[in-house]
């Protein structure tokens, strides 16, 4: 699996749905002006090491992300967060140690770097 594109029903990613999924790629909606993803729980992608984009461009649903999320994603590179969100908890991107670009309403916020 390298590239998981969400379904428009997908409500919530329970935790640690695609934990340690090394070859995972890139994640996006199929159709976000129509996605229900209103969740993505606890480590739900922690220690994916091939992630380098998380797109969630175009959802209105998405409010909640949870606890290390992305800890340990070494590759993320581009990380796309809509307006929506509400909760960001904390370590979300606890060891990510590549430079990205973390956008929020589509425009470029904060740039990490280690």
């Amino acid at each position: 699996l390298s590239e998981l594109v969400l379904p428009p029903s997908l409500v919530t990613i329970k935790s640690a749905a695609f934990r340690s999924c090394t070859g995972l790629c890139s994640v996006r909606l199929a159709d976000p002006e129509n996605s229900k993803l209103a969740r993505i729980d606890q480590e739900a992608f922690c220690a994916d090491s091939s992630l380098t984009t998380f797109d969630l461009r175009g959802s209105t649903a998405v409010f909640f992300i949870g606890v290390s999320v992305f800890e340990r994603c070494t590759s993320l590179k581009e990380i796309y967060i809509p307006r929506s969100v509400a909760t960001l908890f904390e370590k979300a991107f606890s060891g990510c140690c590549t430079s990205y670009a973390l956008q929020l309403s589509y425009f470029v916020i904060f740039t990490y770097s280690v």
